[in-house]
């Protein structure tokens, strides 16, 4: 499941997104973004449309119980973090279209 912190829309599931926390008035933009990573284990990120999207490492773990296969939609930047990040523990076969 991919996580976000921009806001819920209206009629939208609890369970389309983890639900990042909020930024708080303590941080700059870049702090609260490498905490967030931080905090969510995220393997994989990016920010864009002023919130930030990633993929947590449970998500992955929990998807890959019993061996089934995970298929993520994703970007190159985001390809290299995930190999970085997992290529030690999954075996990782790119396919771009």
């Amino acid at each position: 499941m991919t996580a976000t912190t921009r806001e819920k829309r209206d009629g939208e599931d609890d369970s389309a997104y983890i639900w990042m926390r909020k930024k708080r008035e303590d941080e700059s933009l870049q702090d609260y973004i490498n905490n967030l990573i931080k905090e969510y284990d995220l393997v994989e990120s990016d920010f864009h449309n002023d919130n930030l999207y990633g993929i947590p490492r449970e998500s992955i773990e929990k998807a890959s119980v019993d061996g089934k296969l995970i298929i993520l939609k994703i970007e190159l930047n985001g390809l290299k973090s995930i190999i970085d990040k997992l290529s030690d523990k999954y075996n990782i076969v790119s396919i771009f279209i």
